[in-house]
């Protein structure tokens, strides 16, 4: 072998008649041409290739008319052959998808209903079954809220009675007035209350017309239960002679309907409550929905043997705050007659139930 630094061993490759035979392509191959191509069989490759001499001159000409031949050949050839999926695997999933959208264009127009109405129906199934969730979810809560409610009353009033070495009438009315502020309510609270009662009442303490603590819890209770919104409020305390105290106090109530068909009946027309506001009469469409605030006072009588209250007495004024509301005395008068609750706001014992 003949070489040198000047003269590299394949100089003969490289040579003048070598680099004067190559010639440009005028037009590269797309990329279908390529593919077609490459799909032909071998052997008509093969023939075109070594068809050409490597002195032959390969003109633009000629390589348009072999692509032309190419594809004329490839479209003649069975359908498997011009397979997207054979030329490109990646179109396969792209023509199913576009047979499904076919198929599903030309459904029946019934057929596109049914499928409407059903994804309709479930989707109300859903709504509904969430909607029943939150309802019960917010009924739960509101009957969490309520045990604590309770359980937070029994500890604002479970404070033990006594705390101080002595018992006094004077403690005693200011935890009376803490104790019933809002009313009387079932569950602990009720417990608590007739405990303290009979604890700081005499057995057969008097309201002046019924004796014993279980009377004066009684008439807590139907008080709490014919009106609303109950809020006795405290103003002032003064002594009165060596054995009394006499309490200053405002009591603000609701007259809801449940007031007006318990304590009012004779203002129901229909004699039933019924939701027709027409069958109502004009009075009890004026006290319905009302707050109206009475002005009282109640004295506690004190045992200095036994160092409990031997009598609570109260007077309210209910006429005034109905005058201010109907207007006339007149008006007052009806609503009073038949009542069962008096002007001094005492509950009948009609109303024992």
């Amino acid at each position: 072998m003949h070489s040198s630094y000047l003269q590299p061993p394949n100089s003969q490759c490289v040579n003048d008649t070598v680099i004067r035979t190559v010639v440009q392509r005028s037009t590269p191959l797309s990329r279908g041409e390529v593919c077609l191509q490459y799909n032909q069989p071998s052997n008509q490759r093969q023939t075109y290739e070594h068809s050409l001499s490597p002195t032959d001159t390969v003109t633009p000409e000629m390589t348009r008319d072999h692509a032309t031949q190419t594809r004329t050949a490839m479209l003649a050839k069975p359908p498997r052959w011009r397979s997207h999926s054979t030329i490109y695997p990646c179109c396969a999933t792209r023509d199913t998808q576009r047979e499904n959208i076919t198929s599903a264009n030309t459904e029946s127009p019934f057929a596109t209903r049914e499928r409407e109405r059903e994804r309709h129906r479930l989707n109300q199934e859903r709504y509904r079954a969430r909607q029943k969730k939150r309802i019960t979810d917010l009924e739960d809560d509101v009957r969490r809220l309520a045990n604590e409610i309770e359980n937070l009353k029994f500890e604002l009033h479970g404070v033990p009675i006594g705390v101080t070495s002595k018992q006094t009438v004077w403690n005693v009315a200011t935890e009376y007035f803490r104790l019933f502020q809002y009313g009387l309510s079932a569950g602990a609270l009720h417990g608590y209350a007739f405990s303290f009662l009979q604890k700081t009442m005499s057995p057969d303490v008097t309201d002046g017309l019924e004796y014993g603590p279980e009377s004066l819890l009684e008439n807590w209770r139907l008080i709490s239960l014919l009106f609303d919104g109950i809020d006795v409020r405290l103003h002032q305390l003064v002594e009165v002679g060596e054995k009394s105290v006499v309490a200053t106090t405002t009591t603000s109530i609701t007259i809801s309907k449940n007031t007006v068909l318990r304590v009012f009946p004779h203002l129901d027309s229909d004699g039933t409550g019924g939701a027709d506001v027409v069958r109502w009469s004009p009075l009890s469409v004026k006290l319905r929905s009302r707050a109206i605030t009475l002005h009282d006072s109640v004295r506690f009588d004190w045992d200095n043997k036994c160092e409990r209250v031997i009598g609570i007495y109260s007077q309210s004024d209910l006429l005034t705050p109905l005058l201010s509301l109907l207007g006339d005395l007149d008006g007052v008068a009806r609503v009073l007659d038949g009542a069962l609750v008096t002007s001094e706001f005492r509950i009948s014992m009609k109303a024992r139930f």
